[in-house]
């Protein structure tokens, strides 16, 4: 099994990038962003389906041309 233990690679941005190749595991990642507000994140995500988890605040996200 994996090491399930990974700590932040820092205060801001992207802090956490689990992919499923560097966990070990067959489907799931996990990345972690902390922003300050009016900062934005993107990431190309292809064909994955992805799962947007709000810890706290407010967002403004965008998807193939949506917008919600």
């Amino acid at each position: 099994m994996a090491d399930l233990l990974v700590k932040p690679r820092g205060t801001h941005g992207k802090v956490h990038d689990i992919t499923p190749e560097s966990a070990g595991w067959s489907y799931v990642g996990f990345g972690l962003y902390r922003l300050h507000p009016g900062e934005t994140a993107a990431e190309a995500t292809g064909n994955r389906e992805v799962i947007l988890v709000l810890v706290e605040g407010k967002a403004r996200i965008s998807a193939a041309g949506q917008n919600f």
